[in-house]
């Protein structure tokens, strides 16, 4: 790694992460979700989750790229 102190994980694990916080989320009752992104590496990942997550469920699941002060769409 190039930095010191710096943490990854594995993709299945971040994805697994992501999908476990949305899913308590729709459990108290929520029916939309807005992840923005500031990291664009993760970009494929959150897309991938998006789409595995919304195959699963009913629910609505929108991806944000942050591009300095306005959004940029990836996934709906």
């Amino acid at each position: 790694m190039d930095f010191h102190g710096a943490l990854t994980m594995a993709w299945y694990t971040f994805i697994r992460d992501v999908k476990d916080v949305c899913s308590s989320l729709a459990h108290h009752g929520f029916e939309r979700v807005l992840m923005v992104n500031v990291h664009g590496l993760n970009a494929s990942l959150l897309d991938m989750f998006a789409r595995l997550t919304m195959l699963e469920t009913n629910h609505s699941i929108i991806i944000r790229r942050w591009v300095g002060r306005w959004f940029a769409g990836i996934a709906r």
